[in-house]
């Protein structure tokens, strides 16, 4: 989101480009941008990639860099999302959390400067809660609790 404006010159000239986050908002704020720096035939996917998963429609994934270090073991879920962007960490969240027992805790990392509201957003949509959050070396860690 904060790179869009800096990399326009690398979008395809003359042709019609989605733009999309987790819901929604943070592309429609980019696209915004965008067309404020003269840039057009910009479309906002309504709903983000929650819609766009929902709707059945394919998702190619691009791997995650490996990590260069390991986090401590807690015993708790970890959802490792450093060096990925918007959505991945709220959608790799949302597969994990089915996974846990009501009540029990995921661990989050992700290293996207955007990953705070999609987190909290994601939290305030499904009822889940963000029971503990901190950031050490350019890395976010989320401890979410599934809503009961």
């Amino acid at each position: 989101m904060f790179e869009a404006v800096s990399r326009r010159a690398e979008l395809p000239a003359g042709r019609p480009v989605a733009v999309l986050c987790a819901g929604g908002l943070r592309s429609s704020t980019v696209i915004s941008a965008l067309q404020r720096h003269g840039v057009g035939a910009l479309h906002n996917v309504t709903g983000g990639m929650s819609a766009w998963v929902k709707a059945g429609y394919g998702v190619t994934r691009r791997a995650a860099p490996p990590s260069t270090k390991a986090p401590a073991s807690t015993g708790v879920p970890l959802v490792d999302c450093r060096g990925l962007s918007c959505p991945w960490p709220s959608m790799k969240l949302a597969k994990a959390i089915v996974e846990v027992a009501p009540g029990a805790t995921v661990e989050v990392l992700a290293t996207d400067p955007g990953a705070p509201a999609d987190v909290e957003t994601f939290t305030r949509r499904t009822g889940h809660r963000i029971v503990e959050r901190s950031e050490s070396g350019g890395v976010l860690r989320f401890v979410v609790q599934r809503a009961q």
